[in-house]
């Protein structure tokens, strides 16, 4: 299976994906290379293999993993750490690579946290999965919309969610095999996020507090991501 999705990965045009994947012909692209992503394949295939069910009921959500990792996470996603002032993460989360090994590990914890949750489908798993994944995809800006800065920004989970609402962003997630539904979920996980810090002093965002169990499902899988008595997770990444 790793060999299949490697391929896929190093196989994959930035615009259109073919390979056994639907083509998307409508797209967004921060990249004009993609030789740092296929440095960290190995990170999206250890995401991957978090997905549950067939090889048919994955597909829809291994092509929009493959999609986002090449077309819509901004560059800075692979080279800078999930914290600005490296306060308030563990120290694997630290490094340069720091943001993409974090929302791995966040990714996994929200797996685990979905097996409290049996009434939950495999398609349901599979979103808040690739929720996980993306949830601090514009943690220093969305490049798409202004520049992005050199320290963290408070309204992240906003902006990230409203870019799943964009009619582009939708289109697109349809067509890779998602649902409305899915993709409203996964803005719907992700705008509420950082949970019970909705304010920054460095910020007029105001950001909404998580209300359902999966809006606390997320929050709980970043939080305890975060946690620098955590480091242990650094265990569980490629």
């Amino acid at each position: 299976m790793d060999s299949t999705i490697y391929d896929r990965i190093v196989n994959c045009h930035p615009i259109c994906m073919k390979n056994n994947m639907l083509d998307v012909t409508t797209t967004v692209s921060t990249s004009q290379t993609n030789s740092i992503r296929l440095e960290y394949a190995n990170i999206l295939i250890a995401v991957m293999k978090l997905l549950k069910g067939s090889e048919s009921e994955m597909l829809p959500f291994m092509n929009f993993l493959l999609h986002s990792y090449y077309c819509w996470l901004p560059d800075y996603f692979f080279i800078t750490p999930a914290s600005s002032t490296g306060k308030y993460h563990p120290g694997f989360a630290n490094k340069p690579n720091g943001l993409m090994l974090h929302s791995l590990a966040v990714a996994r914890y929200t797996d685990s946290f979905c097996d409290f949750l049996p009434d939950l489908s495999i398609r349901q798993r599979n979103t808040l999965v690739c929720a996980a994944w993306l949830h601090d995809m514009f943690k220093y800006g969305n490049p798409f919309t202004f520049k992005a800065g050199i320290y963290t920004d408070h309204g992240h989970p906003a902006y990230a969610a409203d870019f799943f609402l964009n009619d582009l962003v939708t289109r697109d997630c349809l067509t890779l095999g998602l649902t409305q539904n899915e993709v409203l979920l996964m803005s719907d996980v992700i705008k509420t996020h950082m949970g019970p810090f909705t304010t920054s002093k460095h910020s007029n965002v105001v950001l909404e507090k998580p209300k359902t169990i999966l809006q606390n499902l997320l929050f709980k899988a970043d939080y305890f991501a975060s946690r620098k008595e955590n480091d242990i997770v650094k265990d569980l990444l490629p």
